[in-house]
């Protein structure tokens, strides 16, 4: 709101209420709201331009006033959060997520933010338990939760709970887009219910829900090429993760082979999962599949392992897998 329109919003109401027309602490109450809502909204909107081009110390400032009188806007502490995650201030992130997720206890965004910020302040235990909230909130929105929680339980030295977890996300892969569908707005509809400001759109999605996933909604869709951008990415790296830990045990090596070989099937251009397949096939003999992961991997533009290729072929000497 414009100086000029808090001028005549505050003469016309001054007026009203002088002459006894509003005089009503209803009215007085009413006038306050809508004061204080402009003033957010447009302190809002500046401190995001101040964000938008690096001026984070200019945008605090301006947050910090707002949080002064009105210190459970989520709006503002959500953008306060995001600001000291840019400027590397975790601990003052923290407190400001954590007292949105007090407020908004169901946002799934939210505690993947508390998650991140935990494991930047190494604090493993609290960053599983933000991220299995994350899950619990909308469990089919995102496998990257999974993801997360395995690294977590790895730098725990938990490789056990960490490929739970891990295996857990890779589980919870839809089987066709019909699934996928409804268990979005499952989720959808997990975030609305108990906001009585978006009450008319959690009723549209309860009932999309109790009517199922029609065959006309679906005929709106490529139902293809949303499974092939929806999790394949997401599921190969899974599929990376777990391979990773597998292959530290020499017994494993085939099972980390094998979840290569998911994670190459679901993603071809991920050079990593070729590289890290050509160790595994050299360690199990597999030398011909080995030197083609490394020709591959130079296809996609990383480097191999330097004097890789040159052990892969001097064990080869005398046969080939």
């Amino acid at each position: 709101m414009k100086k000029l329109d808090y001028w005549v919003l505050a003469c016309s109401c001054g007026a009203l209420i002088a002459v006894g027309v509003l005089a009503t602490p209803a009215v007085v109450d009413w006038v306050r709201r809508e004061f204080s809502q402009s003033v957010v909204g447009d302190t809002l909107s500046e401190a995001s331009g101040r964000i938008a081009v690096g001026r984070y110390i200019e945008a605090r400032a301006l947050l910090g006033e707002v949080l002064k009188t009105d210190p459970d806007n989520i709006d503002v502490l959500i953008n306060m959060g995001s600001v000291h995650v840019a400027t590397g201030h975790y601990a003052a992130a923290e407190a400001c997520f954590r007292r949105v997720s007090e407020l908004r206890p169901q946002d799934r965004t939210i505690w993947a933010r508390l998650g991140y910020i935990y494991g930047e302040l190494g604090q493993d235990e609290n960053a599983i338990d933000a991220w299995r909230k994350s899950v619990a909130a909308a469990p089919y929105r995102l496998m990257e939760p999974y993801r997360e929680i395995g690294k977590a339980y790895v730098r725990l030295g938990d490789p056990e709970a960490a490929l739970a977890a891990l295996r857990e996300g890779i589980d919870r892969r839809p089987a066709d887009f019909r699934e996928h569908y409804m268990n979005l707005l499952v989720s959808k509809l997990r975030e609305l219910e108990g906001d009585e400001d978006r009450a008319g759109e959690c009723a549209d999605v309860r009932r999309m829900v109790e009517q199922g996933v029609s065959d006309e909604t679906l005929a709106r869709y490529e139902p293809a090429l949303v499974l092939e951008t929806f999790d394949k990415e997401q599921t190969s790296r899974l599929h990376f993760d777990v391979a990773s830990i597998l292959s530290s045990r020499e017994e494993s090596t085939l099972e980390a082979i094998a979840h290569y070989d998911e994670a190459i099937e679901m993603d071809p251009e991920y050079a990593e999962a070729y590289n890290n397949r050509a160790v595994m096939r050299y360690m199990a003999g597999q030398y011909d599949g080995a030197l083609a992961d490394l020709d591959r991997v130079e296809t996609l533009g990383l480097q191999a392992p330097p004097g890789l290729r040159e052990a892969i072929r001097s064990a080869a000497v005398g046969g080939t897998d």
